[in-house]
């Protein structure tokens, strides 16, 4: 699935879709390639395969018109291949499932393109563009403030969440590494977002229950890290089981041994 009104882009050998009438559309007008999106960039993740970051779009004046959030992949040699023969990439993987799940209301960052650079088997870059989320913290940091969390909790954040993860897994997607640290939230505590997309995978309207396992497994454990009870961890997978039209003994029964797993590998006792 991609944006209704999205167009092609094809230049010097590197292809992609960007939304039409977006500030990327212009920028690249101006006579920008993606690329350059990288030279001027606010890091807050660099390894040897992805690179991630803050980087301004500006005008032929050199005015900032925009601010994005840029994503470059590189992949591994030995997997290139595999990627060429299948059509696929994770910049073009975050591209389409970002757009399923707001078909589905689901809240993530909103798209504005994606690029390959190379051809078929010799794809060996890519890059993902959507918008920049900056007036936000990461569920992890806000769990450290005990107070603050518990107050987003008595607002219905718990209950929220799991709605949107249950449609989230309804529609067929999975997250891949739904930690509480990939899970954005505005500085009002008002709005959230599902990020870090790039181990998702997405089958419409396909529920796999041992992928489903997994990804509220992670979450689970994730919280464990942090500290809270089971009180809220039951909670959360109340409402997620309600959702789903399950009962929490199926929930809990499904996800147990997984839990179980993830604890013993981390050393959690």
């Amino acid at each position: 699935m991609a944006a209704s009104n999205s167009v092609y882009y094809g230049q010097n050998g590197i292809r992609g879709e960007i939304v039409a009438g977006s500030g990327l559309e212009q920028w690249l007008n101006d006579g920008h390639v993606p690329p350059d999106l990288m030279e001027d960039v606010s890091y807050v993740k660099t390894g040897r395969h992805i690179k991630a970051g803050f980087a301004d779009l500006k005008d032929i004046d050199g005015s900032t018109t925009q601010q994005v959030f840029i994503k470059e992949f590189r992949h591994k040699p030995g997997f290139r291949i595999i990627y060429g023969l299948l059509g696929r990439h994770r910049a073009r993987n975050v591209w389409k499932i970002s757009w399923a799940l707001l078909d589905q209301s689901i809240p993530v960052p909103q798209p504005f393109g994606y690029f390959t650079h190379g051809v078929g088997r010799r794809i060996g870059v890519s890059y993902y563009c959507c918008e920049a989320l900056r007036e936000t913290d990461n569920l992890g940091v806000i769990a450290r403030h005990r107070e603050e969390f518990e107050a987003m909790v008595s607002t219905g954040f718990l209950e929220n969440f799991a709605r949107d993860l249950a449609i989230f897994h309804q529609c067929g997607a999975i997250h891949g590494d739904l930690k509480w640290s990939n899970i954005l939230v505005d500085n009002n505590r008002e709005r959230y977002w599902f990020t870090d997309l790039d181990a998702a995978h997405y089958r419409a309207g396909h529920c796999n229950n041992k992928s489903i396992a997994c990804d509220l497994a992670r979450f689970v454990v994730s919280g464990i890290e942090y500290g809270y009870s089971a009180q809220i961890r039951n909670e959360f997978l109340t409402f997620y089981a309600t959702c789903f039209g399950h009962r929490f003994s199926e929930i809990h029964s499904l996800i147990e041994p997984r839990v179980n797993k993830l604890l013993q590998r981390k050393k959690i006792a």
